[in-house]
């Protein structure tokens, strides 16, 4: 069962690197040329070792910890690690599911973007919602980092 004071960070992280992550894989290769399948392909294996490689690196940080402690545990690290699992493959959806709709390819480009910029913001949004900020700021800065994210990863891919 999800459990708000334990599972907050780690959800939210999750998602939000799972969207702009894989929105950056699927918007870089759609805007280079690359067929839909391809990018599938490339989205899907980007999004299940982003999944894998977040609660791995949550282990070894609480491993760290729990060592640089002599040893005394870090409470539920196997929780957060399966809850940013999840997270991060939810989140990863959301900007795969573009290259599903049944769209003119010349308009690919644009529906991805449009859905990882949506997904980015209500990430960014709700995370203002819990923490009690402003969920505009929060929404404008979660959009704003990942299109350039997004942005970095499009010129890479374009002049590698």
């Amino acid at each position: 069962m999800f459990d708000t004071t334990k599972d907050i960070r780690p959800s939210l992280m999750g998602a939000q690197d799972g969207i702009v992550t894989t929105g950056a894989v699927v918007i870089a290769l759609l805007s280079t040329g690359h067929p839909p399948a391809t990018v599938r392909t490339a989205a899907i294996a980007s999004a299940v070792a982003g999944a894998t490689s977040m609660p791995l690196a949550e282990w070894t940080a609480v491993s760290g910890q729990r060592d640089a402690n002599g040893g005394a545990w870090v409470q539920d690290p196997v929780r957060a690690a399966i809850v940013s699992w999840f997270s991060f493959m939810i989140g990863s959806i959301l900007p795969i599911v573009s290259l599903y709709i049944n769209i003119p390819e010349e308009s690919r480009v644009l529906a991805s973007l449009a859905m990882t910029a949506l997904s980015m913001a209500v990430v960014g949004g709700v995370t203002g919602y819990i923490s009690n900020g402003d969920m505009f700021s929060n929404a404008k800065r979660m959009a704003f980092g990942g299109s350039l994210a997004i942005f970095l990863a499009t010129l890479a891919g374009r002049y590698s």
